[in-house]
C-alpha cells in the first residue's frame, strides 16, 4: 500500500515546495479570446512553457524538471486554469535513490495563482498542502515510473498510474497497472528478489494531509486519510522461496499529519538511521512518531489466497488473513483462515484462528515516553506487569496436525479474559481433541485401554478462574476434563489472601505469596461416562465371575479401604458413598473444607504437614448420583 505515498510525492513535483531557480527558462504566448463587454475579468488564453527546472531541499533530496508545458492555458483574477499541462523528464533523487518519470500528463487544473507562481517564478510557500485544498484537477496519467538504488541494486517499474478528481485536497480515485520490483541486494551479495503486482486501485484518499506528514502544519482531530485500496494480486521470488497472494485490502485509514514537521536533518536521505541519532534529534523524532500514532488507526486490512512454496521443503497457504482496528492502543481483531502446511514431518491444518482486544497501548505509550525524554523504558518488574500486552478473547477451530504417533485433531480452543467491575476472570474451553491410542507408544495404561475397547479418544476440557481484589481471592469456578466414553472429572476451588499485586510487583516474591495463601473450600466431581462398565465386563470376563459379583467386592473392599486410611477425615456416609459409587457407578462429588474448630490451611502447611496432622485440620464430605 506503500504506491499512495510515493505517488502523492509525484503530484507533489508538480504542486512542489517554493524550490523552482528564479533563473527558470519561461516563454508565455498568449493568444485573445473574446469576453463580454460587460466584464471586468481580463482574460488570456495560449500557451506556457517552463524549461530546465532545479529543485534541492537538504534533507528531502533533489528534483529537477525538464519542461513543463500548459496548453488552454487561462489567467482568471487569482485563480489559473490549463485544459492540459504536460511535464517531461523528472528526476527526483533521495541519498542513493533516483526516481525517473519521462513524462506526466495532467487534465483539466484549475490552480490557485500563488501556486502557479511558485512553479513559474520560483515563489515560495510555506503551505503547500494548504494550496493544494484550494487546487482542482480533473486527472494526472504517467505511463511509467523508475526507481533506482545501486547501493541495494533495487529497481522499481510502476506502469499505467492515473490519478483521478483532485479536489479541496483530496483525490477521488487511482489506480496502477502493474509493478515491477527487482533487487539483487548490496553488492556482491547474491540475494535476487523480484515483485510483481495486478492493478493497485484506490478510493477517496486525502493527498494534502499526506504531504503534512513531511511538511507539518496539521491540527484538529483524525482525518480520513484512505477509504480504501485493493491489490489484484502479488508475487515475491527469491531464491529461497515465491510468495503469491490473489489479493489485498486496505480500508478507512485514519489519522492527523503532526503539527511540526520533522528536521530536515531526520529525514531518510542518506540512510540516517536511529542509532546515529544525537539525544535532542531522538526526542524529535520520537516527539514526531507520537504525533502520528496518537492519531493513526487501520479499520481493516485483508489478504486473501496466500501461498508459500519453497523448492525441495514444501510450502504452506492460507486462505485470508484480516487484521480490524489497528491504532496506537492496540489491535481489535486478527482473523486467519485456511492455514494448510505441507511440510515433510509437520503437516498442520486449521480452519479459522482468532485475536481479539490486544492491548498494548500502554507499552507504546512508555516506549515514547522514554524516547521523547532521551531516556531508557523502565522494565522493572513491577512496571512489566502494567505495561505487557493484553489479549481479551482467543479462538482456535479445527486444528489438525500429523505426529509420528498419528493424527492429532481438535475441533475448538479458547480463551477469554474479562474484566466486570471488580472481578478478573479468565476462561479457557477445547473440545474435540482426538487421539488414536493405537498409534502411541506401547505403555501399561494406553495397552490396558486398547484392551478395554478403546482406539481413537475425544477429549473436552474447560476452566475457568476469576481474581477478586477486593477480597484478595482466587476463585476456581471449574477445572474439568471429559473424555468421551471414559469418564469427566471437574475440580473447584478458593484461595483466600491471595496477594497479586504484590506478585505481580515483585515476581520473586510469588512463591512467597502463594504459600501464604489460605485454602477454602474444594469440590472435586467424577462422572462415569462408560469406563465403568468396560472395566467390569473385562474384569469379570478374566475372573469367570458375574458383574454384579465384581461390583460387590470391589465396593466392599474400597469401602473398608477409605474406612481404615481416612476415616477420620470422612464425613456422615462417606463411606458408603464410595461403595455406591462402585457398585453402580454415576457421579461422585467430594467436597473438602476445615474440620470443625479448625483454621483454614495455608499452601505452606499443606506442603509441610505430615497426613496425621493434615486429616486432623481436614474434613471430607462424599456424595453420589445415581446414572
Amino acid at each position: 500500500m506503500g504506491h499512495v505515498g510515493g505517488f502523492a510525492a509525484v503530484l507533489g513535483l508538480y504542486l512542489a515546495a517554493a524550490l523552482a531557480p528564479a533563473g527558470a527558462q519561461t516563454a508565455e504566448t498568449p493568444r485573445p479570446r473574446s469576453q463580454s463587454a460587460s466584464s471586468n475579468i481580463s482574460v488570456k488564453v495560449g500557451t506556457l512553457e517552463v524549461r530546465d527546472l532545479n529543485f534541492n531541499t537538504p534533507g528531502r533530496g533533489s528534483w529537477s524538471i525538464g519542461r513543463i508545458g500548459f496548453t488552454g492555458f487561462v489567467r482568471d483574477g487569482a485563480r489559473v486554469r490549463a485544459d492540459r499541462i504536460v511535464i517531461d523528464r523528472v528526476v527526483m533523487t533521495l541519498g542513493s535513490r533516483t526516481t525517473e518519470i519521462p513524462s506526466v500528463v495532467i487534465s483539466g487544473a484549475d490552480l490557485p495563482e500563488p501556486l502557479f507562481r511558485m512553479l513559474t517564478a520560483a515563489e515560495s510557500t510555506s503551505d503547500l498542502a494548504g494550496m493544494l485544498t484550494s487546487a482542482t484537477i480533473d486527472e494526472i496519467a504517467i505511463d511509467r515510473i523508475v526507481q533506482r538504488d545501486p547501493s541495494v541494486q533495487l529497481e522499481v517499474v510502476y506502469t499505467g498510474f492515473v490519478m483521478s478528481g483532485i479536489k479541496g485536497g483530496h483525490v477521488g480515485s487511482a489506480r496502477v497497472a502493474s509493478t515491477l520490483v527487482t533487487a539483487a541486494g548490496a553488492p556482491g551479495v547474491k540475494k535476487q528478489m523480484n515483485v510483481r503486482t495486478g492493478e493497485v486501485r484506490y478510493q477517496q484518499f486525502d493527498l494534502a494531509e499526506m504531504m503534512r506528514m513531511l511538511t507539518g502544519g496539521s491540527s484538529g482531530g483524525a482525518k480520513r486519510i484512505l477509504q480504501r485500496a485493493v491489490v489484484d494480486g502479488v508475487e515475491v521470488t527469491t531464491d529461497q522461496a515465491t510468495l503469491r497472494i490473489n489479493r489485498a485490502e486496505v480500508a478507512d485509514i485514519d489519522g492527523r499529519a503532526p503539527a511540526q514537521a520533522l528536521p530536515a536533518e531526520l529525514n531518510m536521505d542518506g540512510g540516517t538511521g536511529s542509532g546515529s541519532l544525537n539525544p535532542e534529534q531522538q526526542k524529535q523524532a520520537a516527539a514526531y512518531a507520537s504525533d502520528i500514532l496518537r492519531f493513526a488507526r487501520i479499520g481493516r486490512y485483508h489478504i486473501e489466497g496466500i501461498s508459500v512454496s519453497l523448492p525441495g521443503r514444501g510450502g504452506f497457504s492460507i486462505g485470508a488473513i484480516t487484521v480490524g482496528g489497528l491504532s496506537k492502543r492496540g489491535i481489535e481483531r486478527i482473523e486467519i483462515t485456511g492455514f494448510d502446511v505441507r511440510m515433510p514431518g509437520a503437516p498442520l491444518r486449521f480452519d479459522r484462528f482468532e485475536l481479539q482486544g490486544i492491548n498494548y497501548g500502554a507499552l507504546v505509550d512508555a516506549l515514547l515516553s522514554a524516547a521523547g525524554s532521551g531516556g531508557k523504558p523502565d522494565f522493572s518488574p513491577a512496571q512489566v506487569a502494567q505495561l505487557m500486552p493484553r489479549l481479551s478473547v482467543m479462538r482456535l477451530s479445527r486444528l489438525d496436525v500429523e505426529t509420528p504417533q498419528g493424527l492429532v485433531a481438535l475441533a475448538d480452543l479458547s480463551f477469554e479474559l474479562a474484566e466486570r467491575g471488580e472481578a478478573t476472570s479468565t476462561s479457557s474451553a477445547l473440545s474435540g481433541l482426538t487421539i488414536d491410542l493405537r498409534r502411541l507408544d506401547a505403555n501399561d495404561g494406553r495397552d490396558k485401554l486398547i484392551a478395554l475397547g478403546y482406539g481413537p479418544l475425544i477429549a473436552d476440557a474447560q476452566a475457568r478462574v476469576s481474581w477478586l481484589p477486593k477480597h484478595r481471592a482466587l476463585v476456581v469456578e471449574t477445572v474439568g476434563l471429559s473424555l468421551d466414553r471414559v469418564g469427566r472429572l471437574d475440580v473447584a476451588a478458593r484461595l483466600e489472601n491471595v496477594d497479586i499485586e504484590k506478585a505481580f510487583a515483585d515476581p520473586m516474591a510469588a512463591a512467597d505469596v502463594m504459600s501464604e495463601a489460605w485454602l477454602g473450600p474444594i469440590q472435586i466431581r467424577l462422572a462415569n461416562l462408560g469406563l465403568a462398565e468396560r472395566f467390569y465386563a473385562d474384569t469379570a470376563r478374566s475372573a469367570g465371575l458375574p458383574q454384579d459379583a465384581v461390583r460387590a467386592g470391589l465396593a466392599a473392599e474400597m469401602r473398608s479401604q477409605a474406612v481404615n486410611s481416612f476415616g477420620p477425615l470422612l464425613a456422615g456416609r462417606s463411606a458408603d458413598a464410595i461403595a455406591e459409587f462402585l457398585q453402580s457407578p454415576g457421579t461422585i462429588t467430594a467436597r473438602i473444607a476445615p474440620a470443625a474448630g479448625q483454621r483454614p490451611l495455608t499452601v505452606a502447611e499443606i506442603q509441610s504437614l505430615a497426613p496425621p496432622e493434615l486429616m486432623q485440620r481436614l474434613a471430607i464430605t462424599l456424595e453420589t448420583e445415581p446414572k
